[in-house]
């Protein structure tokens, strides 16, 4: 006997089952732009990536079991949700003429003198630091030949945040709360570089840390390039927040930095610049992120 007009041919408990894990993946991806209600919204968006590929993948099977209403609610909002992702990931970089080394070092970072020669080999202009424990402020000691004007901010308990250059400077900075902040003296004049390193998203006060220091960057005069470790994705309402603030856009390519497994990594590390900027990867070098190389620009665009 053929099923009742309306009767979906296939509605077994494996089925519900799958619908049921479909509901909570699609509800997961609305969620992850939910930031600007509850700030779980930016913990959950560093999981958009695999959360979109279930959604697709749980769609998918809906639409071969014929739910065809549930297959394209699940297409059109995995479409609307991948193709700012793939474009992001896909954008190039700016040019640019200044050279800026981005390191999450590691509190207990074995490989100090492997960064060191990686970063003389670089050639960078500008270094920004985080996880600067006592240990590894002997790297800024071995670097000072090269990159001698410095500056380094103790923060709690998973280290400092520091910056080192090799241009003049134009005042003596400032600490904040996970951030130090350096007027630099470049071809172009004075800027401001910025090494922040944000605590993590939701239910560790990320939400609160931006709300002290994004009004001390918003407040400072002139082009400012920040670079750190944000512990949120680029596209994050978190890091949205900071290239306001910051008057800047992100570095690109969109690349992952730390390493959860050997295949996966999230784009926690950010530069941020006025006119954008290329960057390339690093090696891990004893430590749990990537480094970045970023060639940046401090012209916005037209």
């Amino acid at each position: 006997m053929r099923p009742p007009k309306g009767v979906r041919p296939y509605a077994g408990p494996m089925i519900r089952s799958l619908i049921a894990v479909w509901g909570l993946a699609l509800c997961a991806v609305l969620a992850s732009y939910g930031a600007a209600v509850h700030p779980i919204g930016d913990s959950i968006a560093a999981f958009r990536l695999p959360l979109l590929g279930l959604l697709w993948a749980l769609s998918s099977a809906l639409g071969t079991a014929r739910h065809w209403r549930l297959f394209a609610i699940g297409a059109v909002i995995g479409c609307a949700a991948s193709l700012p992702l793939a474009l992001a990931y896909l954008a190039d970089g700016a040019p640019g003429t200044i050279r800026i080394y981005q390191k999450n070092l590691l509190m207990t970072n074995p490989d100090l003198t492997k960064v060191e020669a990686d970063m003389r080999a670089a050639q960078p202009d500008i270094v920004t630091l985080q996880e600067v424990s006592p240990a590894n402020l002997a790297l800024l000691a071995a670097l000072s030949d090269i990159l001698p004007q410095q500056k380094y901010c103790r923060f709690g308990k998973s280290g400092g945040v520091a910056i080192a250059t090799r241009y003049g400077l134009g005042g003596p900075g400032f600490c904040a709360k996970g951030m130090v902040a350096l007027p630099v003296v470049g071809p172009y004049g004075t800027f401001w570089v910025i090494s922040v390193h944000l605590t993590w998203p939701w239910p560790y006060g990320q939400a609160d840390h931006l709300r002290q220091i994004l009004p001390q960057m918003a407040g400072l005069d002139g082009p400012l390039v920040v670079a750190g470790d944000f512990n949120a994705v680029t596209w994050s309402r978190a890091t949205e927040q900071v290239r306001q603030a910051a008057r800047g856009q992100s570095a690109r390519p969109l690349t992952g930095t730390y390493q959860i497994l050997p295949w996966v990594s999230l784009p926690i590390d950010q530069i941020i610049v006025p006119g954008g900027g290329t960057v390339e990867k690093r090696p891990l070098l004893g430590s749990d992120h990537l480094g970045l190389l970023a060639t940046i620009s401090l012209i916005p665009p037209p």
